[in-house]
Parts: C-alpha cells; sequence; structure tokens
C-alpha cells in the first residue's frame, strides 16, 4: 500500500511540477514526492522532524481543516517560514482519509491543476479505503488480543499473545512490557473523549511508534500498549514515551500519565506488568502530570505504596493515627510536617521554604505532635510519618497540594 502511495505521490508531482505532501488527519504524513518548486522552511522542519510543530498547527487551526470538503487556501506567514498553501481533503463516505498539501508558489496553482489534484486524489482514496479496512481488521484484532492478555483467567494466552506479536513483526519469544497512557482527554476543553477518538490514536500510535513496533488499543480514556523491550524498560519507555504525547497532541488529546511495567518473556506475567504499569501510570499523574513518565524498574520507595489503598485507611495502615492530621481542611501542619520531613528535619531550610516565623514552625510542629501523641525525635517515628504523609499527597490530601513535590527522579 504505502508503495502505491508513494507511485501517486510521485506521479502527480511530476504532472505538477510541484511537490506533493500527503498526510493522515493528525498531521500524520503518509507520502513525500521528490522535490519540485517552491519549498519553504516549514515543509523543510516537517520532512525533517516527520512532524508539525505545534505554532504551525495553531495556525492550520484557524481554517477548520478536518471539517472541509473543498479545497482551502491558506495565506503564507512570513514569522513561521510558510509559503502559502492549497490544501485537498481526501473523503470516502464523509470520512476524511488524507489531506493533499501543495505549496502555492512560483507559479501560482490554475484551475486546470485542481483537476489533476482531484483525479489523483479518487485514487489515492481508494488506496486509504483498502488500507484503512486492514487497519481496522488488526486494530479489532489488537484490542480483542489485549484484553484476552490481560486478564489472568483465560486459557491459550501464549497462543494469543504469539499471533499478536506475529501480526506486528515482533519476534516470538520476545521481552515484552505493557504501557499504559492514563487520562487521555481533550485538549483545554471539558468534553469527554470519544471511543472513535480514542481508537484512531491507539491506532496512530501503533504505526509511528519510532521503528518501535507495539500493540495498541484503548478504552475508558485510558491507552494500553504491550511493547518489546529494547535493552531495557528504561530505554524502552525513553523511545515510546514521547512518541506517545506527540501523537496524542496531533490529535488534540493530553495525556495525564504514563506508566510501564516490568519486562516479561510470555504471557503469564503480562496482568503483572499491566498492574504495576497502571500504578505507575498513576504516580506519574500525580507528581509530574502531563510530562515523562514512570517506570516500575525504576519506582524505587514508592512501589511500597502499590498495594495500599491510597485514602485514610492506607495512610493509617503506614502510620497509625496520622489521618487525624487531616481533619481539619483548612489546618497548614500537613503542609508544615511535610515539609519539615522533606528538609531532613532542618528547621532553617524548612522556614526558608515556607516563609514563615521559627517560633510559628515550632509552635506547628508541637501542634502536630500533640494530636498524634509522638516525638519527633524518634527517627522511625519521622521515617513513617514521612511515608504516610507521601501516600496522602498521592492521594491528593489537603493541605498538601502545593507542597515541595518528592526529590524522586522523573524520568524524561
Amino acid at each position: 500500500m504505502q508503495d502505491e502511495l508513494q507511485a501517486t505521490a510521485e506521479a502527480l508531482a511530476a504532472e505538477l511540477g510541484r511537490s506533493v505532501y500527503i498526510e493522515a488527519p493528525g498531521y500524520i504524513p503518509l507520502a513525500v514526492s521528490t522535490h519540485y518548486g517552491a519549498l519553504d522552511k516549514a515543509r523543510m522542519d516537517a520532512l525533517l522532524a516527520r512532524t508539525i510543530a505545534p505554532e504551525m498547527v495553531a495556525y492550520y487551526k484557524q481554517w477548520h481543516l478536518d471539517a472541509a470538503d473543498e479545497p482551502v487556501h491558506i495565506p503564507g506567514n512570513n514569522a513561521l517560514g510558510l509559503l502559502p498553501r492549497v490544501v485537498y481533503p481526501i473523503r470516502h463516505n464523509g470520512r476524511l482519509l488524507a489531506r493533499v498539501w501543495l505549496v502555492n508558489a512560483e507559479p501560482a496553482l490554475v484551475e486546470d491543476d485542481d483537476a489533476t489534484v482531484a483525479r489523483a486524489a479518487r485514487v489515492i482514496g481508494r488506496i486509504l479505503f483498502r488500507r484503512d479496512e486492514k487497519t481496522q481488521q488488526r486494530a479489532d484484532a489488537d484490542e480483542a488480543a489485549l484484553r484476552t492478555l490481560l486478564r489472568g483467567d483465560v486459557p491459550n494466552r501464549q497462543a494469543v499473545l504469539d499471533e499478536a506479536l506475529w501480526r506486528h513483526d515482533i519476534a516470538s519469544g520476545s521481552s515484552v512490557t505493557v504501557l499504559v497512557a492514563q487520562g487521555v482527554a481533550v485538549v483545554s476543553s471539558r468534553v469527554e473523549v470519544t471511543s472513535e477518538a480514542l481508537k484512531s490514536f491507539a491506532a496512530d500510535v501503533g504505526t509511528a511508534s519510532g521503528g518501535m513496533a507495539v500493540i495498541p488499543a484503548a478504552w475508558s480514556s485510558e491507552l494500553v500498549a504491550v511493547s518489546p523491550v529494547r535493552g531495557d524498560v528504561q530505554r524502552t519507555g525513553r523511545a515510546l514515551a514521547p512518541v506517545l504525547r506527540a501523537v496524542a497532541t496531533r490529535h488534540g488529546l493530553q495525556i495525564a500519565g504514563i506508566g510501564i511495567g516490568a519486562a516479561v518473556h510470555g504471557a503469564d506475567g503480562l496482568t503483572d506488568s499491566y498492574r504495576q504499569a497502571k500504578y505507575c501510570a498513576s504516580v506519574d499523574r500525580k507528581l509530574a502530570p502531563l510530562e515523562g513518565y514512570r517506570d516500575w524498574d525504576h519506582l524505587g520507595m514508592l512501589r511500597l505504596f502499590a498495594e495500599v489503598p491510597w485514602n485514610t485507611d492506607g495512610i493509617d495502615l503506614i502510620h497509625p493515627g496520622l489521618g487525624r492530621l487531616f481533619e481539619d481542611t483548612r489546618s497548614p501542619l500537613p503542609g508544615t510536617l511535610w515539609t519539615y520531613l522533606q528538609c531532613g528535619g532542618d528547621a532553617q531550610q524548612t522556614i526558608s521554604q515556607l516563609n514563615v516565623h521559627r517560633g510559628n514552625l515550632y509552635y506547628r510542629l508541637g501542634r502536630a505532635e500533640e494530636i498524634l501523641g509522638l516525638s519527633l525525635n524518634d527517627g522511625n517515628i519521622r521515617l513513617s510519618l514521612h511515608a504516610g504523609l507521601l501516600l496522602a499527597k498521592l492521594a491528593g490530601f489537603p493541605g498538601l497540594d502545593t507542597a515541595p513535590i518528592p526529590p524522586f527522579n522523573k524520568t524524561p
């Protein structure tokens, strides 16, 4: 299919005497012809980066390209290094399959050129429709496979995994991991992301994974993927997390948190890797939302809370009675105690961070000791308090919302 599409782009470019750029919705490049005619900075950047810069996406949005049924003329923009363009939508049964972009300069397009592009668009549409049928079949098979693989009580799970790996040209017996992207949502909007948007997002992740084949599916504002491990899980995450966020941006979406489970061999360990990935994504969206990722192998002491409820019961399990400190939602005591412990018990550093008087700090610490019935001079007590307050921060308890984030390494 790709050879057919590229051949069509080359033939159209030769007939028009100008370069042809074909992309899928979401600004995903499908085919780029040999260079003809004018070439601007915007096209060069798109070719080199294989993606569209955010400022270009913002500029293009003014012309509502996704809703267009006719060619759209986009004026040039010197600040963006952009020559004028004409964008031709390619649709089938009303659904946008792709767009053909032509630079409208040196010389400008004429009416006959529109007819030439229209003929080529019909050919491109047929190619993409056949591809979309196959893509949809594969997406349905992937979703069914993941739903099977991530349940622990289904027989023949290894056969399901082997078939899914074969479908994506991943060697059987490869070390694999589960990746979870949580909180997939429409950017700057309270509109709930639709299942169709999630499926489109998942499909694009499957074709834009930077040379690393993945088996993706999406449901309930969550994308799940099984990926082969290249080197180790951290290296795999560094390669895939930016791709996920870039594809989400192209679709007008954002990801709250990304998590990656431990590497496993075979289907039996996938449910554990999935559980770990979900937990890592939850931690990521709490501590560093909308950026980076967390993986199980490098989560450190945050693993402690994977099996503990993120509520008052869990906090009291870590340090009995700690929940009493949160009964007054307006109290500064939790944030003060957290900062004091984060500073290693250094009063001067705590005063500096909180911008309070020394006497005020000691009053608050004394009041916390009184409420909890303990002494902060005991190292073991300070350790359990610190752990309990960290869990409270993960759980979003009041008084810790603006407290400093723990100094755990965020994976870029």
